[in-house]
């Protein structure tokens, strides 16, 4: 039995369908909560006997992705999502169409994937998609241009639009790390910092303890 607060939270998502068809999303942006505990709420409605809401249709995502529900009030018969032509062709349309984007933005400036991903409002991983499509298709469009450390260390590649060859990652050697670090006065008194407090903690692991020493322990 659903306890009150979640009672609460289903009359909300009933007022706000009440005369308007929404999806998980948008019932999250209006509601103020988070699209998971929505989806959660709404799967539980769809089980009720009668069911409180229904599927009443889709919504194709312009980006490629899987059809989102859009939710209605009351027990009727769910909308099955039907791939039409005029959709798959809309979608293709708007893939081509974000391709372009992406070749305009990495022509003007060599970025990063999540760089390239916050210029055009779209997630991380759907900016490597569109990528490695460019990178792999017949004609290639795009090529990786250097390497840059990203907050982790790791090297991030930078991508460029053009038909070059990919800008190859040589891992630097301890010798080459070191060099570069004496010569930032910053990273250098990091460094100086640092092995003293090991030489520190290294040397006093070392001292016999007082107590243990008179006994000859």
């Amino acid at each position: 039995m659903a306890d009150s607060r979640t009672t609460y939270q289903r009359g909300r998502i009933l007022a706000a369908l009440d005369g308007d068809s929404l999806t998980a999303q948008q019932l999250a942006d209006r509601l103020h909560l988070t699209r998971d505990a929505i989806n959660l709420h709404l799967r539980a409605m769809r089980n009720e006997t009668p069911r409180l809401v229904h599927i009443s249709g889709h919504v194709y995502n312009p980006e490629g992705g899987r059809p989102a529900p859009k939710y209605s009030p009351g027990d009727k018969e769910e909308a099955t999502y039907i791939p039409t032509r005029q959709i798959l062709q809309g979608r293709k349309n708007a893939v081509e169409h974000t391709l372009r984007r992406v070749v305009d933005l990495l022509q003007r400036t060599p970025m990063t994937a999540v760089e390239l991903a916050n210029a055009l409002d779209l997630a991380p991983a759907r900016a490597r998609w569109y990528i490695n499509h460019l990178r792999t298709a017949t004609l290639k469009r795009v090529y990786i241009k250097r390497y840059v450390p990203n907050f982790g260390g790791y090297p991030a590649p930078v991508y460029a639009a053009g038909n070059k060859p990919d800008a190859i990652y040589t891992p630097k050697t301890r010798k080459e790390m070191y060099q570069e670090e004496m010569s930032d006065p910053e990273r250098r008194q990091r460094a100086l910092n640092r092995n003293k407090l090991r030489w520190i903690v290294k040397s006093t692991r070392k001292k016999p303890n007082g107590i243990f020493a008179a006994l000859g322990i």
